[in-house]
């Protein structure tokens, strides 16, 4: 299935997060269906990601790290120095948690391209929901029926 195929059917998106939740609706429906799809960052794009937060990570602990000594050096070896030194190391450690996290290198950038991808996501979970009418060339409700029952009638 290609974007471009279920264009027609799209009422409305709306991004929450990387959570892009879609309504459907056919000319000859009353209600929409609405349908979740998610935006997934593509491999190349984390990759990227991954490898300049890590060089990132890897300068700012130099640099506090640097700085904690020159302090401690200040304040001479004692418990004034290696107080200067262990709070450095603190912020320098809280300072790269933030760089590497998880949520921030695995979003995916709002981009059309992604956006049309979460689309063809969410339309695969109310697909079956609608099928084409070749005879007039556009989409349409599938007609729903309730399940027989085999139960005996009292």
């Amino acid at each position: 299935m290609k974007y471009e195929q279920i264009a027609p059917l799209i009422l409305s998106s709306n991004l929450v997060g990387s959570q892009l939740n879609v309504e459907f609706k056919s000319e000859d429906q009353s209600m929409p269906i609405a349908a979740v799809g998610m935006m997934i960052a593509d491999q190349e794009d984390m990759m990227k990601g991954v490898k300049k937060n890590m060089v990132k990570q890897g300068v700012i602990s130099i640099a506090i790290s640097s700085i904690g000594r020159f302090v401690s050096g200040l304040l001479g070896g004692g418990i004034g120095g290696n107080a200067a030194y262990s709070a450095g190391s603190l912020a320098g450690s809280t300072a790269t948690q933030n760089q590497m996290n998880p949520s921030k290198m695995l979003a995916a950038k709002d981009t059309p391209e992604n956006r049309e991808k979460a689309i063809l996501q969410a339309f695969q979970s109310v697909q079956s929901f609608y099928e084409w009418d070749d005879a007039n060339k556009k989409w349409k409700a599938k007609t729903l029926h309730a399940p027989q029952s085999d139960a005996v009638k009292i």
